[in-house]
């Protein structure tokens, strides 16, 4: 099987962040399934190792222009990706979905290659919701192309199957496969390196994050949860990983409790970096908090899977998909979403109990290494586009 994973939304230099990693993950886990596999890309790559990489660039000179600048840039991947189907012959393209994107529809149009649609939310509602759009009719139009021409959409949760239906996709194409960990590079074997000493942690219980700090991720429920558990604990560090939005909204929140010298923010580091500041932690949290107006939480948050394979004790809000992942007193706890006393007294508990962060652990572990990798994901990806062939004429 080959297969053309296709990426040309705008991401600018960056290569790290939730959407990296499940794009490294996904090719790494098709290429241990035998799959051959080569990217089209419309910025800088992140290293996929001997992997073939084609870049084919935006027109700079609609740089001004974000939405137009999406739209045009469909004709453009479109013209250029004629020599790479030419000499690759894929049997399928997996594109991910972005703004204004249908470059899938396109090509499979002009081409004749089907393609499956990585359909990780739908941007008409992540722009009304968290940003905004200037053109919202042609943004909805392009949304339900994308996903009616699809021959096969994957999404990373039942509620976001859901809302694929909803903008588009016929409910027969459509497939649940949430993210997944690479478990050999995210291991309780890992060392710590140098982490806990540098901050003189030694005999700390170290609580962990890691994240893009959006605003659904609930870095800032932490920030008061940290403040509440310290008071009552007073071993309990935090240590944040990332960047992002509500950053300034976190450490407001650290200093004005007091805690500043309880807490380290290190930053935004290259993901094969995050496993050794993970190992230093105790306990890792996912305080995910819900969507603003209601709605269902829809995410499959890479972290938690990472967290998992990790060996850690984890936190977590069960909310959408993470309900089903983490098992209270089974391979993690809960807490209430959105609020800091509940998260602080499930650190706590953790923090006083290092039998019960082992059992947690070693249960979590368990659970990644037998449903979680990146392979699993793979092998199911493959599943289902075979079943979407066998259903038609593909060959």
């Amino acid at each position: 099987m080959k297969l053309l994973y296709l990426r040309t939304d705008f991401y600018g230099a960056a290569t790290d962040g939730g959407s990296f990693t499940m794009q490294k993950g996904i090719v790494g886990g098709l290429l241990d399934c035998g799959v051959e596999v080569e990217i089209v890309t419309s910025c800088p790559a992140p290293d996929h190792g001997t992997v073939p990489v084609h870049t084919i660039g935006y027109n700079r000179l609609m740089m001004n222009l974000p939405e137009v600048f999406s739209i045009a840039h469909n004709s453009r991947v479109v013209r250029r990706i004629g020599a790479v189907l030419e000499r690759f012959r894929p049997n399928v393209i997996y594109q991910r979905h972005s703004s204004h994107n249908i470059t899938g529809a396109m090509i499979r149009r002009r081409y004749g290659v089907p393609y499956i649609l990585q359909f990780d939310g739908s941007e008409v509602w992540m722009k009304t919701h968290w940003s905004k759009t200037y053109l919202p009719r042609m943004l909805e139009r392009a949304e339900r192309v994308a996903l009616g021409c699809a021959d096969l959409v994957t999404v990373v949760s039942e509620p976001m199957r859901r809302m694929a239906i909803e903008a588009g996709a016929d409910p027969r194409k459509v497939v649940v496969i949430p993210n997944g960990v690479a478990i050999e590079r995210f291991s309780p074997d890992i060392s710590t390196g140098d982490v806990r000493a540098r901050y003189g942690w030694e005999d700390a219980v170290v609580v962990g994050f890691v994240g893009t700090f959006d605003r659904w991720h609930g870095a800032d429920v932490l920030a008061e949860a940290l403040a509440l558990a310290v008071a009552r604990e007073p071993s309990v560090r935090g240590l944040y990983v990332g960047d992002g939005a509500m950053l300034g909204a976190v450490t407001d929140i650290v200093e004005s409790h007091g805690i500043a010298d309880r807490v380290v923010f290190v930053g935004r580091v290259p993901h094969d970096k995050v496993p050794s500041y993970l190992s230093a932690c105790d306990i890792l949290a996912v305080p995910t908090v819900t969507n603003p107006d209601g709605t269902e939480f829809f995410g499959s948050p890479t972290k938690l899977f990472e967290y998992l394979a990790m060996g850690k004790a984890v936190v977590a809000t069960p909310l959408g998909q993470v309900a089903e992942i983490v098992r209270d007193g089974e391979n993690g706890v809960w807490c209430e979403p959105g609020d800091p006393r509940s998260l602080a007294d499930r650190i706590v508990e953790l923090a006083r109990s290092p039998e019960l962060r082992k059992r947690l652990g070693e249960a979590a572990r368990r659970d990644a290494i037998e449903h979680h990798s990146w392979s699993a994901r793979a092998r199911a990806l493959i599943e289902a586009w075979e079943n979407i062939r066998r259903s038609t004429s593909y060959r």
